[in-house]
């Protein structure tokens, strides 16, 4: 396997990392290893200590984490703090229960008899 020599820091990898790419999509462009990347990029850091902070400028915003049914979940367990004084166990929220009443109903349709005749066994 033949290896290139680059001279450090590559400015390519510099100019990616400031534009917000991961170190890992980098090295993976460049086809090489991670810690050489980020061996390049200390270097570059040691030039320019304001490149941390134009690669965490650069990145794109993070989409909200807290989805619908887990601010439901967060409103219940808030709800039955404020009322029992502590945070619940195991147990399911009424609130919840009530949603979920319909899971319930096909729970129950699927542990019923089946009307169709069953096989006998062989004998």
């Amino acid at each position: 396997m033949t290896q290139t020599r680059r001279i450090a820091p590559d400015p390519e990898w510099v100019l990616m990392y400031k534009r917000g790419m991961a170190t890992q999509k980098i090295a993976s462009a460049a086809g090489v290893a991670g810690s050489v990347v980020r061996y390049h990029l200390a270097i570059a850091a040691k030039q320019d200590p304001g490149i941390r902070e134009e690669h965490k400028a650069a990145l794109p915003v993070s989409p909200q984490r807290l989805t619908a049914a887990g601010r439901w979940n967060l409103e219940d367990v808030l709800a039955f703090y404020k009322t029992e004084g502590r945070l619940p166990i195991f147990s399911r929220s009424a609130r919840e229960k009530a949603r979920c009443g319909c899971i319930d109903a096909v729970r129950t349709q699927r542990r019923a008899p089946s009307p169709l005749p069953t096989l006998t066994p062989w004998t």
